[in-house]
């Protein structure tokens, strides 16, 4: 779910701020398209250093809640009327470091011979957050104006925080009641 709805938040930013920025910063759609596009062109660096930097870390967890915050504030920043290059580039910043330790959470908890069906739940509900997500941002963008459809991206990125102290917990209560695994019979 945190993966999901991590990426479902990029996916209502990219499907539905060009229209916002065109309406509320009175730019054409093909400049707020491009703009739009510099959070994706900064995360095309940021991903992989933001990786590279937690991985590097003892604190990864940490740096996930910290740019998952850094990637709400874009986003409230953009609402708030901030200047939309800056914003859009304070995302692109922010989507990189998380990605890396996000995906690997199911090694965290997963014995090795459970992985492929424990990565297939994980996808599963990766692309359902992420497909169900632009549906119900425009549900929101009609019922609300398109502010509430760039509020939704920012809850999604904000929720997973909650996600990932429950998963800490969990993955440390089963390391205290876990019993080790018989060996697979060759």
């Amino acid at each position: 779910m945190i993966w999901g709805m991590f990426n479902g938040g990029l996916v209502v930013y990219f499907s539905f701020a060009p229209a916002f920025l065109a309406e509320h910063a009175s730019l054409t759609i093909a400049r707020s398209g491009a703009l739009v596009s510099l959070a994706l062109w900064v995360g095309m660096v940021s991903i992989p250093v933001g990786g590279y930097v937690a991985q590097r870390s003892n604190r990864q967890y940490a740096i996930v809640v910290l740019f998952c915050l850094i990637a709400v504030s874009a986003l409230l920043m953009l609402v708030a009327g901030a200047r939309p290059a800056f914003a859009c580039v304070v995302l692109g910043l922010a989507i990189g470091p998380p990605p890396g330790v996000i995906t690997a959470l199911p090694t965290r908890i997963l014995p090795a011979a459970d992985r492929a069906a424990g990565f297939g739940v994980f996808y599963t509900l990766h692309y359902l957050f992420q497909a169900t997500s632009p549906a119900l941002a425009g549900w929101l963008h009609d019922a609300a104006g398109s502010n509430a459809a760039i509020l939704f991206a920012a809850v999604l990125f904000a929720v997973p925080l909650p996600l990932l102290a429950l998963f800490e917990f969990l993955v440390r209560r089963s390391s205290l009641v876990a019993s080790p695994r018989p060996a697979a019979v060759r």
